[in-house]
């Protein structure tokens, strides 16, 4: 094993992320996520999370899987496969509608995925019918492979006035998280 693979493999992302992930939740009063890919499922899974002080509150508990395709981390995730394994990913994962704004289609969801890697973030607006929005951007290992993603995700009617400034940031965060890796 290379010297980089050894220092890589002691990294923990979570450790790496918590501090950003704190300032971003604490700054807007969101609930801030980082999550990866569970290949053996197909799904996303959440690694940590920082949840915002408000009573109304986007939850999903740390290990707790969601699927890719209609969250704003799952396609910040799916951005980072290659066409190959994005096309082994619609061979196992039956796109099912949530609401009218999911993505149940390839097609759309492989447009949204090129709009994805060419600004590099991705959100979501009431695509689980949850009532809610999030903002998220790809975290890339040493070797630029999109191995987590980081969000910040709250109620709709909260989320939307704040896009404008909270897009750049997380980002940027994300950006900072991938220099360490």
């Amino acid at each position: 094993m290379g010297t980089y693979r050894k220092i890589y493999n002691s990294i923990d992302i979570r450790r790496v992320a918590l501090p950003y992930m704190q300032e971003l939740a604490g700054k807007y009063g969101e609930t801030s996520y980082l999550t990866t890919i569970d290949y053996s499922k197909y799904e996303g899974i959440v690694l940590e999370k920082i949840e915002s002080n408000k009573t109304l509150i986007v939850v999903r508990p740390v290990g707790s899987n969601f699927p890719l395709y209609a969250s704003a981390t799952g396609k910040s995730l799916l951005s980072g496969l290659t066409d190959e394994e994005l096309d082994n990913y619609f061979e196992h994962v039956q796109l099912i509608p949530f609401t009218e704004r999911t993505l149940a289609s390839r097609e759309k969801l492989k447009e949204e995925i090129e709009l994805i890697r060419h600004r590099g973030y991705a959100t979501t607006h009431e695509e689980m019918g949850d009532g809610a929005s999030a903002i998220s951007s790809p975290i890339r290992n040493y070797q630029d492979k999109v191995v987590a993603a980081i969000s910040l995700a709250g109620p709709s009617q909260r989320m939307m006035d704040q896009i404008p400034y909270i897009v750049p940031e997380v980002k940027s965060i994300a950006e900072m998280i991938s220099k360490v890796l």
